[in-house]
C-alpha cells in the first residue's frame, strides 16, 4: 500500500509579494520589511480556530507569501460555503495589508481558486491554483498600460 497522494484538492490561493526588493541594498530597510511580513502573518495564524470548517497554510520566502485556505476533511458538502472561505481569507488578509500600507511598503500579488496540492511535512506546492495567482501577480494591468 502506497502512501502517495492521489490528486489535487480545491484550493483558495493568494500570492503576495512586497515590491522593490531587488533594489534594496540596506540591510536595517530590508530586514524591516521581512520581519513585518513574518510578524502580521505569524499573528494572524493565531486567529486560527479548531471549530472551523477551514484551515490555513503559510508559506514564505524572501519577501514573498503563498497562503492557502482550503476546506477541512470530513466536512460536509453542505458546510463547504465557498463564498464564506473567500470572505474569511480577505479578512485575514486585511490586518496584512493594511500594515503594508501604514508602513508605505508596496506589494502586489493574485488570488485563484482551484485544484492544488499541498504538502506541509515537505514545503511542497504546486497546481493550477498556485500558477493562475502568480500568473495574475506578473499580469500587466491597466495601469501598468496594458488594454483588453
Amino acid at each position: 500500500m502506497s502512501n502517495e497522494p492521489n490528486g489535487f484538492a480545491k484550493y483558495l490561493v493568494i500570492f503576495v509579494d512586497i515590491l522593490g526588493s531587488q533594489n534594496r541594498v540596506d540591510f536595517q530597510e530590508t530586514y524591516k520589511i521581512n520581519k513585518i511580513f513574518h510578524e502580521e502573518l505569524e499573528r494572524n495564524k493565531q486567529n486560527d480556530m479548531m471549530h472551523t470548517v477551514y484551515f490555513r497554510k503559510i508559506y514564505t520566502f524572501s519577501d514573498c507569501a503563498y497562503i492557502f485556505y482550503g476546506f477541512k476533511d470530513g466536512i460536509s458538502d453542505e458546510r463547504k460555503d465557498e463564498g464564506e472561505l473567500f470572505k474569511v481569507a480577505l479578512c485575514n488578509c486585511e490586518p496584512i495589508f493594511l500594515r503594508f500600507i501604514k508602513e508605505r511598503i508596496l506589494f502586489r500579488g493574485g488570488i485563484s481558486y482551484g485544484d492544488a496540492y499541498v504538502d506541509p511535512s515537505k514545503s511542497m506546492f504546486f497546481g493550477d491554483a498556485v500558477n493562475k495567482a502568480c500568473l495574475l501577480y506578473t499580469s500587466p494591468s491597466p495601469r501598468d498600460g496594458a488594454t483588453s
